[in-house]
């Protein structure tokens, strides 16, 4: 069993709102229950104090608690915070182990475990994983070395606070291929072999969640 990280990881999380903007620099008005509004960036939320740092128009930053603000306002900083946390490989890793299995010289099975680790404060659920593999199938002889790209999904219902949850790929076959070649010998007996002309290689592993 070969353990490694996975070589690209891409994590997206939907706001619930749709018409909530959750990219980097975007400003939201933020307005208090007596009415008066600033319009500002959530840059840092701090899980021991329950604060947020957030960064006015003219660049001043300062810390408050979410509840100085609207319900509203409140909403959507719980929803920036699962966002933040989802989208940090501290709060939320994933991880993938390969299972090779050599079956014969002209076939190698390589399966996927993707695991998902859940260290944010909020249970995740309804995740889709996308997973691609990238193949090499490498030329001998003077061929030519050609690449495929096999594509996969995988779904988990839910990863609650501080567990994992593990899912197997689909199978992977590596093939390798030979020709029989035929030479005659001094005692005019032919004899044959066999002479590698191509062999898939794994060269990448791909995942993105949702």
């Amino acid at each position: 069993m070969n353990i490694h990280y996975v070589f690209l990881i891409c994590a997206l999380f939907p706001a619930a709102v749709p018409s909530t903007s959750f990219g980097e620099g975007a400003l939201h008005t933020f307005t208090t229950p007596d009415g008066r509004s600033l319009d500002a960036v959530i840059e840092v939320y701090n899980s021991n104090t329950g604060k947020i740092q957030i960064k006015r128009e003219d660049g001043k930053k300062v810390w408050t608690l979410p509840t100085v603000f609207i319900e509203e306002d409140q909403a959507y900083v719980q929803q920036w915070i699962a966002v933040d946390q989802f989208m940090s490989p501290s709060s939320f890793k994933i991880k993938g182990e390969s299972n090779r299995d050599k079956g014969s010289k002209y076939i190698t099975t390589v399966v996927y475990d993707i695991t998902l680790e859940n260290r944010t404060d909020y249970s995740l659920e309804d995740l889709r994983i996308e997973y691609q593999t990238f193949i090499l199938n490498k030329g001998y002889e003077g061929r030519s070395d050609t690449n495929r790209v096999d594509f996969g999904q995988l779904h988990i219902a839910e990863i609650p606070v501080g567990e994992q949850v593990s899912q197997k790929t689909i199978t992977i076959a590596l093939k390798t291929d030979f020709e029989i070649v035929v030479e005659s010998s001094s005692t005019g007996s032919p004899t044959s072999y066999e002479k590698k002309i191509t062999q898939e290689n794994m060269s990448g592993f791909w995942v993105k969640v949702y």
